[in-house]
């Protein structure tokens, strides 16, 4: 059973999810309005505060899953979740970069971040309500 501090410590680590979540969309869009070529110390803070975000939410989850066992939809949505980070990081990250691309990468990066999003919200929903 989690304690005081445990929970005190999830709910600090929620919110800095949250705040990295905002300014990583902030400077996404601030990317996309100024475009190529990036602004390097833009580019660079967007790609390590998504990749800060991600780590973090996954040592949320695997904190939740030392103490309750998930279930298939909850595991399922974890995977899911996952995947649609890492598609957005990788989407991003091929982006930034001077190649040719297909034109489905593009949109591919700005559905991908909202997707992660719901998927993580529904997610740490069902991890975090009472059972």
């Amino acid at each position: 059973m989690p304690t005081g501090t445990d929970l005190a410590a999830t709910q600090i680590k929620l919110v800095s999810a949250a705040l990295l979540l905002i300014l990583s969309f902030i400077l996404g869009y601030w990317l996309n309005k100024m475009g190529k070529p990036y602004h390097i110390a833009l580019l660079t803070s967007h790609k390590l505060i998504s990749l800060a975000l991600f780590v973090l939410l996954c040592i949320v989850v695997y904190r939740f899953s030392q103490i309750h066992e998930f279930n298939a939809v909850v595991t399922s949505l974890c995977v899911i979740t996952g995947l649609l980070f890492l598609g957005s990081l990788v989407s991003g990250g091929l982006l930034s970069t001077d190649l040719a691309l297909p034109s489905f990468l593009k949109i591919t990066h700005h559905i991908t971040p909202y997707l992660a999003v719901l998927f993580s919200g529904i997610t740490l929903y069902l991890i975090i309500s009472p059972k």
